[in-house]
C-alpha cells in the first residue's frame, strides 16, 4: 500500500506496506494530496513501473491516463508544473481533494509529440544521473562544487506578531513576499499580497532583484527568482549569487531537479526531509558547467516552460 510517508519528495517509493486492497497497474499514477505526516510531499507524483505492487491509502489519489495520453509525459508535465502551489499558504496542512485535481489543466500535445517530450526530459535525467556519477562530467569540463561555496544562504526571518507590521500603504509598504504569491507556472515575483511597515524589515530578510529564494518548508525545494525588492519569512531560504557564477535561469532549472531534492534527502538526518535549513543546502553539490553553456540550456528550458505555460492560459481562456 501507497500511502504519503513512503513517497519520497523526488517522485519515488522509499517503501511500501503488504496490505493489499485493489492494485494499482503499470503506467498509472499516484498523487499525494495530504503534506503530512512527514515528507512534505505534497503534489509529488510516482509513475507506477510493475503491476499488482502498490494500492492507495485515502491520502493518495490514483490517475489512470487516458489512451492518447503518454504515462510518462503526464508524469513529469505534473511534477513540474506549480498549479498545485496555490493550494498551500506555507503555514497549515493542506489538504487537495480530488475536485481540485480534476480543475488542473495541462498542455497535451498529440500521442507521438508527448513520447518524444517524455524521451527528452528521460534522457536529460540520464545525463544527470551520469553528471552525478562523475563520468559525463569529466569529459564536458562540467564543474562539481559545494553549493555553499558559490553562494551566499540565508534563511528568511518574520518580525512577529505579522499583524502589527503589515501596511496597506503603498508609499511606505515592503513587499512582504508569500507562497501565496506565486501563480502555476511563474518562476519571477514581481508583487506581493501584502507589504510589511520599515520597521520590520530589521527583523526580517531583505532580498533583492536577481536574487533567488527557495521554499524551504511545506511544498518545499521550489525556487523562484526575484523581479522586485522586499523582505521574506523563515519559510524561505535567501540564495544570493555573489560570484555572479551562474546564469539565473539554469540555476532555477537545477534548484527544481530531482538532482538537488536526492540530496537533500540523503543529507537529512534518517533520509527524511521535514524541511530544508540553509545548512543543508550549503552542503549540496552543484553542478557548474561555463556561463555560456548554462545561458544555453537555460533557455531550453525556459522556453518549454514558457510553451506550457501559453497553453495552460489559453485552456483556461477557452474554459
Amino acid at each position: 500500500m501507497v500511502n504519503s510517508k513512503f513517497v519520497s519528495t523526488n517522485g519515488e517509493i522509499k517503501k511500501f506496506s503488504n496490505k493489499q486492497n485493489e492494485p494499482l497497474l503499470k503506467n498509472e499514477l499516484a498523487f499525494v494530496l495530504s503534506d503530512v505526516p512527514n515528507g512534505r510531499a505534497l503534489a509529488r507524483t510516482f509513475l507506477v513501473d510493475k503491476p499488482n505492487k502498490y494500492t492507495l491509502n485515502q491520502r493518495i489519489a490514483g490517475i489512470t491516463p487516458h489512451s492518447d495520453i503518454d504515462a510518462y509525459y503526464l508524469y513529469i508535465t505534473m511534477n513540474r508544473n506549480r498549479y498545485f502551489l496555490q493550494f498551500d499558504d506555507g503555514v497549515k496542512q493542506t489538504n487537495l481533494s480530488l475536485d481540485d485535481m480534476q480543475k488542473y489543466i495541462e498542455w497535451y500535445p498529440k500521442s507521438i509529440e508527448q513520447q518524444q517530450i517524455g524521451a527528452l526530459f528521460l534522457e536529460i535525467d540520464n545525463l544527470i544521473t551520469l553528471h552525478q556519477r562523475k563520468c559525463f562530467c569529466k569529459k564536458y569540463s562540467w564543474e562539481q562544487r559545494k553549493f555553499g561555496n558559490c553562494v551566499t544562504i540565508q534563511r528568511g526571518g518574520s518580525p512577529r506578531p505579522i499583524e502589527n507590521f503589515i501596511t496597506s500603504d503603498d508609499k511606505i509598504g515592503i513587499n512582504w513576499v508569500k507562497i501565496g504569491d506565486v501563480k502555476p507556472g511563474q518562476r519571477y515575483i514581481y508583487k506581493t499580497n501584502e507589504k510589511i511597515i520599515p520597521e520590520g524589515v530589521k527583523h526580517s530578510r531583505e532580498v533583492f532583484k536577481g536574487d533567488l529564494i527557495l521554499s524551504n518548508s511545506m511544498s518545499f525545494g521550489r525556487p523562484y527568482i526575484m523581479g522586485t525588492n522586499g523582505c521574506i519569512h523563515d519559510g524561505w531560504l535567501l540564495i544570493r549569487d555573489d560570484k555572479n557564477l551562474f546564469d539565473k535561469e539554469y540555476l532555477l532549472q537545477v534548484l527544481s531537479s530531482n538532482y538537488m531534492l536526492n540530496q537533500y534527502k540523503k543529507l537529512a538526518s534518517g533520509g527524511v526531509v521535514n524541511n530544508l535549513n540553509s545548512e543543508l543546502v550549503q552542503n549540496t553539490i552543484i553542478l557548474l558547467p561555463k556561463k555560456e553553456e548554462q545561458i544555453k540550456l537555460g533557455n531550453v528550458f525556459q522556453q518549454i516552460d514558457n510553451l506550457i505555460t501559453l497553453h495552460q492560459l489559453k485552456e483556461m481562456k477557452r474554459s
